[in-house]
C-alpha cells in the first residue's frame, strides 16, 4: 500500500485515515492527493461573496432609511422653516435698507415695504421667540415708524408735532392755542421713541412741542433701523 504524504507536517500517511497520526490534521480518506478539509472550493467561495455582499447592501439601506428618518423628524423640518424664513425676512430687510442708503421716493419705499412685511409677518409666525423674532419685527417696525412720518408730513419738510395728545376742547384764543389743536401726536410719539428733536421758534431750540424735521428724522429712523439689522444678522448667524 503507498503511503501519501500529510499536506500540513508530512508525514507518511495511509490513503485510507482519516487524520494524521503525527499532526491530527483531518484528511479526506481514499484520495491520492490529501485535501485539507477546510480547503474552500471555489462554489463556496462564491456563495461566501455572495452572503457579505447581501449583508453589505442590507446593513447601508438600514443606515440609509435611519439618516433619512433623522432628517425628516420634525424637529429638523422645523429648523429648515425657521431657517428660511430668516433668511428670507432678513434678504428683504436688506433690501429696504439698500434702497434708503442710495435714496428713494416715497411712493416706491411704500411698495418696497409691502413685500418686506409680507416675509416678516410670516418668520413672526413660524419662529420660535427669541432674539431674532424680536429682531426682525423691531426691524421692519422701525421701517414702518419712517413710513408713518413720511407719509404725515406729505409733501411738506416738516410737520407741527408734540408729545402727548392736545386738548381739542373750546375755542382757540390765540395763535399758540391754534398751534396746539394741530400739533401731531402721533408724530409727537415716533419723534420720543427715537428721540427725534422737536424744535421750536427761530431759534429752533429743543422742546415738547413744535416741528421735526422730515430728512432729519427719516435719517434717524433708519439709522436705527439699519442698527437692529445688523445685530438681529449677527444672532441669526450665531444661532445656526
Amino acid at each position: 500500500m503507498t503511503l501519501i504524504p500529510c499536506p500540513i507536517c508530512k508525514n507518511e500517511c495511509s490513503p485510507n485515515a482519516s487524520i494524521c497520526p503525527k499532526c491530527g490534521q483531518p484528511l479526506l480518506s481514499g484520495e491520492t492527493d490529501f485535501k485539507l478539509l477546510d480547503e474552500p472550493t471555489s462554489e463556496n467561495k462564491k456563495w461566501k461573496f455572495l452572503t457579505l455582499s447581501l449583508g453589505l447592501v442590507l446593513l447601508l439601506g438600514i443606515a440609509s432609511f435611519a439618516a433619512y428618518k433623522l432628517l425628516t423628524s420634525p424637529a429638523i423640518e422645523q429648523t429648515k422653516i425657521s431657517q428660511k424664513a430668516t433668511d428670507e425676512a432678513l434678504e428683504a430687510l436688506r433690501k429696504v435698507d439698500a434702497a434708503t442708503e442710495v435714496g428713494i421716493n416715497k411712493l416706491d419705499y411704500s411698495t418696497l415695504l409691502i413685500n418686506a412685511q409680507a416675509v416678516s409677518n410670516h418668520a413672526n409666525e413660524v419662529l420660535p421667540e427669541g432674539s431674532v423674532k424680536n429682531g426682525i419685527k423691531a426691524t421692519m417696525t422701525s421701517y414702518m415708524d419712517a413710513k408713518t412720518i413720511w407719509f404725515l408730513m406729505g409733501d411738506d419738510d416738516s410737520i407741527w408735532t408734540c408729545a402727548e395728545q392736545p386738548d381739542k376742547t373750546g375755542q382757540a384764543p390765540d395763535m399758540q392755542r391754534f398751534l396746539d389743536l394741530s400739533c401731531n401726536p402721533e408724530s409727537g410719539a415716533i419723534a420720543k421713541k427715537y428721540r427725534i428733536p422737536i424744535r421750536s421758534g427761530p431759534t429752533f431750540q429743543i422742546t415738547d412741542k413744535g416741528r421735526i424735521i422730515k430728512k432729519e428724522a427719516l435719517s434717524i429712523i433708519w439709522q436705527a433701523a439699519k442698527e437692529q439689522l445688523r445685530k438681529t444678522t449677527e444672532e441669526a448667524k450665531t444661532q445656526r
